[in-house]
């Protein structure tokens, strides 16, 4: 069963990639060229099931994006799966706080299990939830 992930990357080859790859999984795929057009979406409602998160970005990079995010309790239970060229320190990690953390390149299978494991998360806590509440 698919589900809408949010793409927030600034290469667009890389962009391009995971909207054929997750697309041709099922998911619906929105593409964010950085952490300023995906907040845009965000902003008018739009809530994705994951959002793949690069760090270094220009404009709006994903420390600022995760702050953002963070600060708005309807967005901030919003699964992060985090990909990322740079090596990440301790403190970077437990700032970002992803659900799960994938290093660039990463291969297929990892990519699609983890989008997976966090969209069955997702909808379980969403079953869960008591009716009304969102």
């Amino acid at each position: 069963h698919g589900a809408t992930v949010l793409v927030i990357d600034d290469d667009e080859d890389t962009r391009e990639v995971l909207l054929e790859i997750l697309g041709g999984a099922g998911h619906d795929v929105v593409l964010a060229s950085d952490g300023g057009e995906a907040i845009a979406w965000l902003t008018e409602g739009f809530r994705p099931a994951v959002i793949m998160l690069d760090v270094m970005m220009p404009v709006v990079n994903g420390f600022a994006f995760r702050a953002w995010q963070r600060a708005r309790p309807e967005l901030a239970g919003i699964a992060i799966l985090l990909a990322t060229a740079a090596p990440l320190s301790k403190e970077a990690l437990v700032e970002l706080a992803p659900d799960i953390c994938l290093d660039k390149p990463f291969d297929l299978r990892t990519l699609l299990d983890s989008v997976q494991t966090l969209v069955d998360r997702t909808r379980a806590l969403q079953s869960s939830a008591p009716s009304g509440a969102r």
